[in-house]
């Protein structure tokens, strides 16, 4: 489930489907194409992130807010910015 805040962004919990958050964010992932944002991020970063991480797929920010139990329990998506 996406939760939109007021700043644009959107807080993603881990068992979000990746087929619903690419269409609301456009990710692509050239690798293989993992169900969840838990598998999309842990496949780019080859690694479980700590909190507070951040990182730049298809021109969108992710960062990482909580992780346990060896999985990313939410992240905070922020579209890219437009301008002006």
């Amino acid at each position: 489930m996406c939760i939109p805040i007021r700043d644009g962004s959107f807080v993603c919990e881990r068992l979000h489907h990746r087929s619903r958050a690419e269409s609301i964010h456009a990710l692509e992932s050239p690798h293989r194409r993992p169900k969840t944002l838990n598998g999309l991020i842990v496949e780019f970063l080859e690694t479980i992130p700590e909190p507070g991480t951040t990182l730049k797929m298809s021109d969108y920010m992710l960062e990482v807010l909580q992780t346990g139990d060896n999985a990313i329990k939410t992240v905070r998506i922020r579209p890219p910015a437009t301008a002006a």
